[in-house]
């Protein structure tokens, strides 16, 4: 069937090795140190201390903050001690090929289902990867949370031969490199509509709706859904760290603004109302990296991404007040991160849950 088992990660046993990890950090720090002085100190600790790699320090930091936020370390390592195997089960990482209905195309998917009992309720995220299109990198940090919480991820990889581009990435697909608009079947939005219902049967879940998660590229993909695709099912989407946006805004052409889209006024009115959170590293402020876009339209949105995220989400309160309509667009700005999709990715998890006690 085209499945291939990945290592096993996330579970009970891996909670205990982190506990073991901050244990060594909480040894190193002295007494009262808490999850916010080990974030800021990680890579140096990394560097002074080699009882373990950053990676494995890492996934201890999003662990232990899936499961109770910024307590002190020694109170929190009790706590994760104490947790019970049955909401801490292993889980199985898969691979599986998804045949998109209608394109012809093949998407490669990494998959995370927990261990858990009763599958009918589980929650399910589709991540999206940024601009290197390595969903497995991205995964990674979502398994602790995913092993904690019970919920079951699925990363699509939209590779450069079939989604060749920004404009057929980043920007959906809903333009043919002609500039013609294509037809919503092609659009990559309506993939990922078909991928929530293929990812149903592979968890065995019957919930109706899914959490949209996006970082980078990513995070393009995921505001532009919820600008133009009114008929998508998620219960909560975030957008975290996008290098620029599609305005709300009939006075700029996509993909800069909705000018020239098949959206009206009514349907724009809704789609503010959608649930989505912006999501921004404080740090993610450097005017000169590589892989920002400095086009003018670009440019006119900020000097960087925190710029832009801001600029953007003031922009959407700004529509939405013109129109009389509530904004369910919301901004959270995480201190101390930059453009770190492992960062970002437990600032995320705690937006989405919200939605699923």
């Amino acid at each position: 069937m085209g499945i291939d088992f990945r290592p096993r990660s996330g579970g009970l046993d891996d909670l205990r090795r982190f506990v073991r990890i901050l244990t060594e950090v909480l040894e190193a720090m002295g007494p009262g140190a808490t999850l916010r002085d080990l974030r800021e100190g990680v890579e140096r600790f990394v560097a002074d201390w080699p009882f373990c790699e950053a990676a494995a320090l890492r996934c201890a930091l999003a662990s232990a903050a899936a499961l109770d936020g910024d307590r002190e370390v020694e109170e929190l390592c009790e706590a994760m001690r104490q947790r019970r195997p049955r909401r801490l089960g292993r889980g199985a990482r898969e691979r599986r090929t998804f045949h998109c209905p209608g394109t012809g195309r093949a998407i490669e998917v990494e998959t995370y289902m927990p261990d858990v009992r009763d599958r009918s309720r589980v929650p399910i995220l589709l991540l999206l990867h940024g601009f290197m299109r390595d969903p497995a990198r991205h995964l990674a940090p979502w398994l602790p949370l995913a092993a904690a919480h019970g919920f079951a991820v699925v990363a699509p990889c939209f590779s450069r031969e079939d989604f060749p581009g920004s404009r057929d990435y980043n920007q959906g697909g809903l333009l043919a490199p002609d500039g013609a608009l294509q037809p919503r079947e092609r659009w990559l939005f309506h993939s990922l509509e078909r991928l929530f219902d293929a990812a149903r049967a592979w968890v065995g879940s019957s919930v109706p709706r899914y959490c949209l998660y996006g970082h980078s590229a990513g995070a393009q993909v995921v505001h532009r859904m919820v600008l133009t695709f009114p008929e998508a099912r998620f219960c909560r989407a975030v957008a975290a760290n996008a290098g620029w946006y599609t305005l709300p805004t009939f006075e700029i052409a996509f993909p800069y603004g909705v000018a020239g889209l098949p959206l009206d006024d009514e349907q724009l009115g809704r789609a503010l109302g959608a649930p989505l959170t912006v999501l921004l590293g404080e740090e993610d402020d450097d005017p000169q990296d590589p892989l920002l876009r400095r086009s003018p339209a670009a440019l006119a949105q900020g000097a960087h991404r925190l710029a832009r995220g801001i600029h953007f989400h003031r922009l959407a309160l700004r529509a939405a007040a013109d129109r009389g309509v509530p904004c369910g667009w919301t901004r959270r700005q995480v201190p101390g991160v930059g453009h770190d999709h492992e960062a970002m990715a437990t600032a995320a998890s705690k937006i989405l849950l919200e939605n699923h006690r």
